[in-house]
């Protein structure tokens, strides 16, 4: 059965989407899939869960007023090798006659970020940021992310040749130090501050760290909105890459109540950055959904 969140049905088995399209009204409902990370699935920090949306795909259904069949495919800690296991659900979405109409697709933040403690390399006095970041290891997490973003756009392009494909950037975080926790139970991370630590940046000032957590995410942004053009530069048909760093979005990521934890946004942060991506699609004439 699916699960219902307003006039929304959420579906996270495919047989049940497939199914779906036997019954009156969810059939004439346009289709979408959510993929990928916890910024799609995150839980919430303490008690956010019970009455605010805590991840980028609460607030995606919550600006979309009318019925969406969503296939939700996101969970925490996913990294992109456990996102590609959902590739092959745009050939059987297809194969039963599901045209998917929007793609958001959140992968690749957990290529990085669990991947800290080889990504950032021990700390030395008056060295800059960028060589303190391990070329070898962020060259291997680029392949990682880049590949499976190529191999989204070639299942897209064959089975799925009208669904658009929207990816997002991230944020760097302002801290790096909280973790994610219920009730004041910590559960898991820091990712970056456990890796500062025992890479020795206690000793290292503040504005270096930053820096380093921002070179760390910028790479991340680069290799997403690479794979979404051409070689030319130029977007690739039917794809929408959204960088909520741009000054455009007048997005206050800077604050410290933008962020619940280290790497994840609070009910505010995800319901103003969505609300961005979303003026973004509409612009394109994505917004609102059509069957």
């Amino acid at each position: 059965m699916p699960e219902h969140y307003r006039a929304h049905r959420i579906y996270r088995i495919r047989q049940n989407l497939i199914d779906s399209k036997r019954r009156i009204p969810q059939r004439t409902w346009p289709y979408a899939m959510v993929l990928g990370d916890s910024w799609m699935a995150y839980p919430g920090r303490n008690g956010d869960f019970i009455s605010h949306q805590t991840h980028m795909f609460q607030a995606l259904m919550r600006l979309h007023e009318s019925p969406v069949n969503w296939f939700d495919a996101g969970y925490n800690q996913a990294e992109t090798r456990h996102s590609e296991r959902h590739l092959e659900d745009l050939k059987r979405f297809a194969r039963a006659r599901i045209q998917l109409r929007h793609l958001f697709v959140s992968s690749g933040g957990n290529d990085y970020f669990a991947d800290a403690s080889r990504l950032i390399l021990p700390y030395q006095t008056g060295q800059a940021a960028d060589a303190l970041l391990s070329p070898s290891h962020l060259v291997a997490a680029r392949q990682r992310v880049s590949g499976f973003y190529q191999r989204l756009v070639q299942f897209r392009d064959r089975y799925q040749p009208q669904l658009w494909l929207i990816g997002h950037g991230y944020l760097p975080p302002v801290v790096s130090n909280k973790p994610f926790s219920l009730f004041n139970i910590p559960l898991g991370g820091p990712w970056i501050g456990s890796a500062l630590k025992e890479h020795g940046y206690d000793a290292a000032p503040d504005a270096l760290k930053r820096e380093l957590i921002i070179k760390l995410y910028e790479h991340l942004k680069v290799t997403i909105e690479q794979s979404f053009t051409d070689r030319n530069g130029q977007p690739l048909p039917r794809t929408s890459f959204f960088d909520g760093t741009s000054g455009s979005h007048s997005l206050n990521y800077l604050s410290p109540d933008f962020w619940a934890d280290e790497i994840h946004l609070s009910p505010h942060g995800y319901r103003q950055y969505v609300a961005a991506l979303v003026r973004q699609i509409q612009s394109l004439g994505l917004w609102p959904m059509r069957p």
